[in-house]
């Protein structure tokens, strides 16, 4: 086996890569404005450093390939992805460094390897055998930004490429960055200016549930955000489709007020309601708006989400067939999927 370094070309579906000690890592914000985000104590940075939707893209002829990256303490997942198909699941212990997919098909081909969605990594590159080769891949697919709290980030999934969203890309054939953060979907300005940096043929914004569980919005305050957000985005993606999709059920949520007022019912109606001032005041026919309930309804929370909030690892693989049965029309015919 010989060894290859590994550089940032070789990472997709993250917003930056830093380089560590160890090795390269991946970030879903830009790294170096970290400090413009929500502070350590309100978890975010954590949660935007675990590779949920981010993979390593190669072209190899190796019929074996190792995947090296620095130990932690944590157990880890990694799907090894050809054409949009799962090949391998694959677990590293604690303390490991070595990931082995075995039985590649031994000609020039790209595959993708899935990260962990619940973790951090430090890669520091790959071992092929001795007369193979191994290069990083471009990804010329159609390019879909998504943004969404714990729903989104999966962290529960059965495994990495399984996240709702990735379900989702890999049937449509499309370049995913999954900006799901756990218990972090605030509509805050910042997510806003990096979806507005990011390139994007498609961008969705998946929210609601964190508003409603923090109280961080309210219905002075929801509609503005919501509106200043597609505003910002719009900046540098004058023509790109926007979806809202508004919260999946959560029965205990729905008609429930919080403490500011808001229920799940209520951002529904208040997000369609931006959708159609947006139309309005600025002509945009390029908004488009999902209702949550088409992803995961009363009966789907009955039966994939043990706690009536998460769907369970099945739940996220529904959630994403859903997504590609019920996502409009006219974003299909733009995308041409």
């Amino acid at each position: 086996m010989k060894k290859i370094k590994i550089s940032t070309e070789y990472f997709h579906g993250c917003i930056s890569v830093e380089t560590t000690k160890k090795g390269l890592k991946p970030w879903r914000i830009r790294e170096n404005e970290r400090l413009l985000f929500p502070s350590p104590n309100d978890n975010f940075l954590k949660q935007s450093e675990q590779t949920s939707g981010v993979r390593l893209r190669l072209r190899t002829n190796s019929k074996t390939l190792v995947l090296v990256v620095a130990p932690t303490k944590a157990n880890r997942a990694f799907d090894l992805v050809s054409r949009g198909d799962i090949l391998q699941t694959l677990s590293l212990d604690a303390g490991k460094s070595q990931v082995t997919f075995e039985g590649l098909k031994g000609k020039l081909s790209t595959y993708e390897i899935w990260l962990d969605p619940a973790n951090s990594i430090e890669v520091k590159g790959f071992e092929v055998e001795n007369k193979s080769t191994c290069s990083p891949a471009k990804d010329r697919r159609k390019r879909w930004v998504t943004y969404g709290s714990s729903i989104t980030h999966c962290s529960g999934s059965l495994s990495p490429a399984n996240i709702w969203a990735g379900v989702a890309a890999r049937e449509l054939d499309l370049n995913l960055t999954s900006l799901g953060y756990g218990g972090q979907c605030h509509v805050d300005p910042m997510m806003a200016r990096t979806i507005r940096d990011t390139p994007a043929d498609l961008i969705s914004l998946k929210l609601g549930i964190n508003v409603y569980g923090r109280c961080s919005l309210n219905d002075r305050s929801f509609v503005p955000a919501l509106i200043g957000t597609v505003m910002t985005i719009r900046e540098k993606h004058p023509k790109t489709p926007i979806l809202l999709i508004s919260p999946v059920c959560s029965p205990q949520r729905e008609s429930k007020e919080n403490d500011v007022g808001m229920t799940l019912q209520i951002m529904r109606t208040q997000m369609q309601d931006a959708m159609k001032r947006i139309k309005k005041s600025t002509g945009d026919q390029n908004i488009f708006y999902l209702s949550g309930l088409k992803l995961a309804n009363a009966s789907f929370a009955k039966k994939y989400m043990p706690d009536q909030l998460h769907p369970n690892g099945e739940g996220y693989v529904k959630m994403g067939k859903h997504f590609v049965k019920y996502a409009p029309k006219e974003i299909r015919a733009s995308l041409d999927i």
